[in-house]
């Protein structure tokens, strides 16, 4: 466990080594996004169980506090009512999450191929200001194949898998605190049955 832990952080240490030299701000801007994208995930999520609870049982919630300061909010409502504003509310916050989700998913690819050409741009030019035997050693054209190849290996195999589970993993954090705050021992259990589990498949 200590290993892939290791291997793990040496691989971000070295995507953020280039990564860095194409531009700390974009980097950023493509983490907040998916920090946006794992909270509008929860919130799609969590959604979806009031609308529940109130097709289950309306009443409850008019005796809970939560509910007393909800429906503060809007004018005296029926049953049928309250279940149609629950799920409008739902099916919307279930839309803004699909979209941010779509943008955060369009951000890293565009940053990920931006990236790709900005690193291949600059391989280009180190292999252009090498002197003439240099080229003379080697073949230009296989040269030109080896920089594109590794450049989308690299992209394709690397950086975007990186950006994509550091967003899940953001997903999952956030799903996994709320939860702690709804019901900490479901939670819990949870985090300790996963945990027992990825601790034994890494170990074996």
């Amino acid at each position: 466990m200590s290993r892939f832990i290791h291997n793990v952080a040496d691989l971000i240490r070295r995507v953020l080594f280039l990564a860095r030299p194409y531009g700390r701000a974009k980097l950023a801007g493509v983490f907040s996004l998916s920090l946006a994208q794992a909270f509008f995930q929860v919130i799609g999520i969590t959604s979806i169980f009031p609308f529940l609870a109130i097709a289950a049982d309306p009443e409850r919630i008019r005796r809970s506090h939560f509910g007393t300061q909800f429906l503060s909010l809007f004018p005296p409502m029926e049953n049928r009512q309250l279940l149609l504003v629950a799920g409008i509310i739902a099916i919307v916050a279930l839309l803004l999450s699909n979209a941010v989700n779509l943008l955060a998913e369009y951000a890293r690819t565009r940053y990920a191929q931006n990236f790709a050409h900005w690193l291949r741009v600059r391989l280009l030019r180190r292999m252009a200001s090498q002197p003439y035997t240099y080229f003379l050693q080697r073949n230009s054209g296989d040269l030109l194949k080896k920089i594109m190849g590794d450049v989308m290996n690299y992209t394709n195999g690397v950086l975007l898998p990186l950006l994509d589970t550091v967003a899940r993993v953001l997903t999952a954090v956030l799903l996994l605190a709320t939860l702690f705050l709804v019901q900490p021992v479901i939670a819990l259990s949870a985090a300790i049955v996963l945990g027992a589990y990825y601790i034994m498949v890494f170990r074996l």
